[in-house]
Order: C-alpha cells, then sequence, then structure tokens
C-alpha cells in the first residue's frame, strides 16, 4: 500500500530518510510517479540527426568533464 507524505521542510526530509535508512529507495527527482523513467537523452525532443548527433556529444563531453575527479588515470582519447 502506497502511502502519501508531504515533507515541508529539510528537517521532515531528514527524519524521514533516516527512519528508513536501510530500505533501498531512491529519489527520482520528479513530481510523479506515473512519468516514463529515462534518461535526459531520452526525453529531449530532438529532429533529425544532426541534432540528436550534436546532443549527444553535448552529454558525452559533460559526462567526460565531471567524471575526472572519480578517474585513477588520466583520460587520453574517448
Amino acid at each position: 500500500m502506497k502511502t502519501d507524505i508531504q515533507i515541508t521542510t529539510v528537517e521532515e526530509f531528514h527524519k524521514l530518510i533516516r527512519k528508513h535508512w536501510n530500505a533501498h529507495y531512491i529519489y527520482r527527482g520528479e513530481n510523479s510517479d506515473s512519468y516514463e523513467l529515462k534518461p535526459k537523452y531520452g526525453r529531449t525532443e530532438m529532429i533529425g540527426k544532426r541534432d540528436r548527433y550534436y546532443m549527444e556529444q553535448l552529454y558525452f563531453n559533460e559526462f567526460k568533464r565531471t567524471s575526472i575527479p572519480f578517474l585513477e588515470t588520466k583520460l587520453e582519447n574517448d
């Protein structure tokens, strides 16, 4: 059974999380569970093959940029 809980403060959110700390909940960042679970690339409205390639390159470059702190070796190429 699903129960709706309204959280109005950060403190209430932390209390709820601590209460269920050993559970396997993941916050999706969506305001409805009826939305289809898709990555950002899949939600983007793109027209044409060129636009799709451009957006894929943007996302890939962002991934490379933000992954640097987690890498053990320096990137040499893609």
